[in-house]
């Protein structure tokens, strides 16, 4: 849902991502890496670009100690 109405809402979509992202990162599940990867991926097609790279920093630095995550953001060019 979130992909087709992006570029007319961007900060909508934004916020949904935000929601799901904290739901995603709050287990330490290394099963989850894979796909926190691919959600940050797609909040940066968003294009909110200054936003999206304050959020991608607490991201490293508050979860720096999960290795196979920031692994995960590496493969997705994060």
């Amino acid at each position: 849902m979130v992909s087709e109405v992006k570029s007319k809402y961007p900060s909508e979509c934004y916020e949904e991502y935000l929601k799901k992202m904290e739901k995603l990162l709050i287990p330490t599940d290394t099963s989850r890496y894979d796909g926190v990867a691919y959600h940050l991926s797609q909040m940066r097609e968003i294009g909110l670009t200054e936003r999206f790279h304050g959020y991608i920093e607490s991201v490293k630095l508050k979860y720096k100690k999960r290795r196979r995550m920031m692994e995960a953001l590496v493969r997705k060019g994060l």
